[in-house]
């Protein structure tokens, strides 16, 4: 396949996916495929309802933020005072969280979660390349709070 459709086929399915979740509630990731938010959790999220956030070291927080506001985030990061940046759910003892750390000219990728047995340890330069996969990576967590059904129509 042409590397040209390829790129553009993957970059469409991530758009999809991304607009998914935040219009719909639908988690619109490979893990989940078949998991959908109630009508409840519709109205909760629309009400502004926080399964997520992003806090960084000066102290700053966004509320299930964006990949837009993770963008934001991370760029805001330097060597000196604001050095990382940690993306997990509300809650007590949450089951999963990302960080992300200045580290010598670039990041360092942190991603644990504990329900799945995954811990992984990544660095990366591009900013973009980030909040891509993390944007990614946390549409296809679990959140216990928000409300799920199951598809049965087809």
């Amino acid at each position: 396949m042409d590397p040209g459709l390829t790129a553009s086929f993957e970059a469409n399915v991530l758009i999809a996916a991304i607009g998914t979740v935040a219009t719909s509630g639908t988690v619109g990731c490979p893990c989940h495929a078949d998991r959908h938010q109630g009508d409840q959790g519709k109205r909760e999220a629309m009400m502004g309802a926080h399964y997520y956030g992003a806090d960084s070291e000066d102290g700053d927080r966004i509320d299930d933020p964006s990949e837009d506001a993770l963008f934001m985030t991370i760029s805001d990061l330097n060597d000196t005072s604001n050095t990382f940046v940690v993306v997990q759910p509300d809650g007590n003892d949450p089951a999963w969280f990302a960080s992300v750390t200045v580290r010598d000219g670039g990041y360092e990728i942190v991603r644990r979660d504990t329900v799945r047995g995954e811990h992984d340890v990544t660095t990366e330069t591009s900013v973009n390349d980030i909040t891509r996969d993390l944007t990614i990576w946390m549409a296809c967590r679990d959140f216990p709070e928000r409300p799920t059904r199951q598809v049965t129509e087809f």
